[in-house]
């Protein structure tokens, strides 16, 4: 058993999956939801990702990572994020239980709360919904296309509990 929620926070928004490639990049986004205690209010959402199989690439704030499959990403309401896979020959871990990306990955997501994508150009965390501005250039904010070699210049990379810059062979 691997538990990967303490479960602090309820999770009550739509859960699924998606087949990602390299060609299929998602716009930045965040996540608004109604505001449950106030009466025509709108907030920012939490949403939890788990890689089961394949090598990610997110961007959160801004910032690149390489997340190897079986990790849960928790995801701050109010960050600005996206995803696609990593290309091919990119090798995460070190030793026997390293692997190489295959430009695919299987996710699992869930919100904390029924919602809608909000694209952004934004990149900074947004703390209050009046923050928010929306980007209808969708193809302007997709995750951009990178090669393996770009992917070892700009992504940090996430393995077991932590982040560096790798430094590839």
């Amino acid at each position: 058993m691997h538990e990967l929620d303490a479960g602090t926070r309820s999770f009550a928004g739509q859960l699924g999956f998606i087949e990602f490639s390299t060609e299929y990049r998602l716009p930045r986004h965040v996540h608004i939801a109604p505001h449950e205690e106030v009466s025509n209010s709108r907030r920012f959402i939490c949403e939890r990702i788990v890689v089961l199989e394949g090598v990610a690439l997110v961007e959160l704030n801004g910032e690149k990572y390489v997340i190897p499959p079986k990790t849960l990403v928790s995801i701050a309401p109010g960050v600005p994020h996206t995803w696609t896979a990593c290309p091919p020959g990119v090798t995460v871990g070190e030793g026997d239980g390293s692997l190489i990306s295959q430009e695919a990955f299987l996710m699992l997501y869930e919100y904390e709360d029924a919602t809608g994508f909000f694209p952004t150009r934004q990149t900074r965390t947004l703390e209050r919904i009046e923050e928010y501005e929306r980007c209808d250039g969708l193809e302007s904010i997709r995750f951009p296309k990178l090669s393996a070699s770009d992917v070892r210049d700009q992504c940090w990379v996430v393995w077991n509990t932590e982040m560096t810059r790798k430094k590839y062979k």
